[in-house]
């Protein structure tokens, strides 16, 4: 191609133009040595200072760039693969990377409301339940960031042992770190996390727009998470696949003629492990199938739930042949009374024959379930009693049937030594009955 001076003069001011090209088409200069150039197709690479710049992989949409802000940057010529993202090594090189490999770590951009309200906090916004750091609980945390970009299906995903960190974008000393102790709850458009401080500076202003991090899982070492989770949580569980009185956590105790724990093999064919619990021929017969680890208190740390899958004797209790089954926390004086406990209970002439949900400390509260205990029938009995001690739900194969609240009468706090027990009383006749246990747990968390 046949280039020209156009005004005929030398040096600097005698850029050769091109005196064709079609549209689209860029200036290129051909050699470093000379004031050559020629028309080029688009998109090619442009050179700034030390770095090259791609515009396949890098582009400007209405905006010019600075060309300045990117000297002794050098970015890749190829693309990344999806979802990857570009990092830095510190040194000017930029590349294509995996997210995960950044250490964990996921960020955002968000502006503050100072306000406190459980609500919404509105696009790109979040707010905390207290205006101070050290007794907030709660976060409230819009789905879109500040840049308008959807990050629902990440939020989905805190979880419990998560660290969240927030710093004004551009004043480190306004910031604060939060442990996650409870799972982001989705309310639709925006989420509430459970949370407790760390640590923190100044207490962020309104609309400041701020640095939100989410670490994940708190980047602790697999080891001590596991140490972690096994000093703060208490599981004792059997599948009483031992055939004799002593099982993991538990052992029976029993009294009267005949009274015992025996292996039923007909019932074994469908449930590997359970142990038979006979009365025996003793009007008073019983057997107790009670916690051997020592006790629990209830209400001074986490949640403590208790579970067990049970099969009721094969004639049920009247008033001649008359028997009480119960399965949960229980302290009883013979002949039947309970000192304190929290559990469920079955007597004939008790609440039309169903299942009743039992509290008792001070005085008894009981609850109607509403299921009727049929003769021959596995039942899946748990209870959940909340970390303050105040309330009890019930479940009856995995359903909730209903939720004891009278505080005073549950048995929490360090006064009450609770342990596990299920058992089957003989209260008047002489013919055997048994009660059949195929699984039990008991579960609490703990406060260190």
């Amino acid at each position: 191609m046949t280039a020209q001076s156009g005004l005929g003069f030398s040096g600097i001011v005698a850029i050769q133009i091109p005196d064709d090209g079609a549209t689209g088409e860029v200036l290129t200069k051909i050699t470093a040595d000379d004031y050559d150039f020629d028309w080029a197709a688009g998109g090619g690479a442009v050179q700034v200072d030390a770095g090259t710049i791609d515009n396949t992989i890098l582009r400007w949409n209405t905006v010019t760039p600075a060309w300045e802000e990117f000297t002794d940057y050098i970015f890749p010529l190829a693309d990344g693969t999806a979802n990857q993202i570009m990092v830095t090594d510190g040194a000017g090189t930029l590349t294509f990377d995996d997210q995960s490999t950044t250490a964990g770590l996921l960020s955002a951009e968000y502006r503050f409301s100072d306000s406190v309200v459980a609500a919404d906090p509105g696009s790109g916004r979040f707010r905390f339940d207290t205006g101070a750091y050290s007794t907030v609980t709660e976060i409230f945390i819009d789905d879109l960031t500040d840049n308008g970009v959807d990050i629902s299906n990440l939020l989905a995903q805190v979880t419990k042992g998560d660290r969240l960190y927030f710093q004004n974008r551009t004043d480190s000393s306004k910031f604060v770190i939060f442990d996650v102790i409870v799972d982001a709850v989705d309310n639709t458009g925006w989420f509430t996390i459970g949370v407790e401080e760390v640590a923190s500076g100044v207490f962020l202003g309104n609309n400041d727009r701020c640095i939100f991090i989410w670490s994940i899982d708190g980047q602790t070492q697999p080891q001590q998470k596991w140490y972690e989770g096994m000093s703060t949580r208490s599981l004792v569980t059997s599948d009483f696949t031992i055939g004799s009185s002593i099982a993991e956590g538990v052992q029976a105790v029993s009294a009267g003629v005949g009274a015992a724990v025996f292996s039923p093999t007909a019932i074994q064919t469908d449930h590997p492990g359970i142990w038979g619990l006979r009365t025996g021929t003793t009007a008073a017969g019983r057997i107790f199938v009670i916690g051997r680890v020592g006790s629990y208190n209830i209400g001074v740390g986490g949640i403590t739930r208790v579970g067990t899958w049970v099969r009721t004797p094969a004639t049920l209790s009247d008033a001649v042949e008359e028997y009480v089954l119960r399965s949960g926390f229980f302290s009883i004086s013979l002949p039947n009374t309970i000192d304190f406990g929290v559990g469920f209970e079955y007597q004939f002439d008790q609440n039309g024959g169903r299942w009743q949900g039992i509290t008792d400390a001070t005085a008894e509260s009981s609850l109607d379930t509403g299921i009727t205990v049929v003769v021959d029938t596995f039942y899946y009995l748990e209870l959940q009693i909340n970390a303050a001690g105040t309330s009890v739900e019930f479940f009856i194969d995995g359903v909730s049937v209903g939720t004891l609240a009278v505080a005073a009468n549950i048995p929490s706090g360090t006064g009450f030594n609770n342990f596990y027990n299920t058992h089957i009383m003989k209260l008047a006749g002489t013919t055997s009955r048994s009660f059949f246990i195929d699984a039990y747990y008991v579960y609490q968390e703990i406060s260190r």
